[in-house]
C-alpha cells in the first residue's frame, strides 16, 4: 500500500490556526509541484496551499470555514494513484 502524505497547514507569519476558505481540488485528482490546493484565511490574511511534490489527492481537505492549527493536516496525497487508499 502507498504511503500517503500531509498537506499540511502553512505559517506565514505570527497565527496559529487557520480556516478554510476554498477548497479547488477534489480527492483523486492530479497535483503537481506549485498547485494551489486550498486557500486558508487567517486573522491578517487570505493565503494559498501549494503542492510541494507531485502526487494525487488522497485525503480530504479541510472543510470550508473548519479550523486547522498550523502544522496540522488539511489534506493528504499519495505519489501514486492506488484504489486502496479512497476505500
Amino acid at each position: 500500500m502507498a504511503e500517503a502524505y500531509m498537506i499540511k497547514m502553512p505559517q506565514r507569519s505570527d497565527h496559529d490556526r487557520g480556516r478554510g476558505r476554498d477548497l479547488r481540488k477534489k480527492v483523486r485528482d492530479r497535483l503537481a509541484r506549485g498547485d494551489i490546493v486550498a486557500a486558508i484565511e487567517t486573522d491578517k490574511a487570505i493565503m494559498d496551499v501549494e503542492m510541494l511534490r507531485d502526487g494525487y489527492l488522497s485525503g480530504p481537505l479541510v472543510a470550508v470555514y473548519s479550523v486547522v492549527p498550523v502544522g496540522e493536516a488539511s489534506g493528504y496525497f499519495v505519489i501514486h494513484l492506488t484504489t486502496r487508499l479512497f476505500n
